[in-house]
């Protein structure tokens, strides 16, 4: 591309006539609010809760395997149940033809766990 249609280009773009971001009055509905949030929770929560499983230690029993477990498992369930919420919120189908790829293996590990659970020996 020559500098002369590169500056064509440019100028074309920048005369169109079209609304910006900063023209285009903010809408805050409560949904917005609450994507907002519910997106900044399941980033930063995400994070928080990897640094507390890897670094809590409960002193009193030195039991550091069921305090991991317990925070791992109910943080997991609330960012869970975050995620639903926010898929809800924003009418959105997480389970699509497109997405099969990635969510194959956790329903093959979800399946597997039920198998394991509804055959354990040791009930």
């Amino acid at each position: 591309m020559s500098y002369m249609s590169a500056k064509r280009i440019k100028k074309t773009t920048l005369s169109a006539p079209c609304a910006s971001a900063v023209d285009m009055p903010k809408k805050t509905t409560a949904n917005n609010t609450f994507e907002r949030f519910a997106h900044t929770a399941l980033t930063h929560g995400t994070g928080i809760l990897t640094l507390l499983v890897s670094v809590c230690f409960f002193t009193a029993t030195y039991d550091s395997a069921q305090v991991k477990l317990t925070l791992l498992h109910m943080g997991g369930v609330l960012l869970l149940a975050l995620w639903a919420a926010l898929n809800i919120a924003r009418k959105t189908n997480p389970f699509t033809r497109e997405r099969l790829l990635f969510l194959l293996p956790v329903f093959a590990y979800l399946g597997w766990n039920t198998l394991a659970f509804l055959f354990f020996p040791y009930k």
